[in-house]
């Protein structure tokens, strides 16, 4: 299992294409986070780089979800469970 790609982009990072926990370092103003799922049973888990859960997300029916974070973390660990859901991380 590899970990999901991180791209970097003008509003903040895309993270998705594997399985595997992604991370993105140092100090980031996260102000909403995007997630998207193929399947009702799929999981998306996003953590601070110190372990600490800011969202354990199981799709819903419509397979979307938005959090509003606003926050200033240390890193992120975004853990998807299958290969194609995705994460996109809007900063400020």
């Amino acid at each position: 299992m590899a970990a999901a790609t991180v791209l970097k982009k003008q509003w903040g990072y895309f993270v998705g294409g594997d399985t595997g926990a992604a991370s993105i370092t140092g100090d980031i103003y996260v102000k909403r986070l995007l997630l998207n799922a193929n399947d009702s049973a799929d999981t998306i888990t996003v953590t601070d780089t110190a372990g600490s859960l800011l969202v354990n997300w199981a799709a819903p029916v419509s397979l979307t979800g938005v959090f509003e974070v606003d926050a200033k973390v240390k890193g992120l660990v975004i853990n998807p469970s299958a290969a194609d859901d995705w994460c996109s991380v809007i900063v400020e």
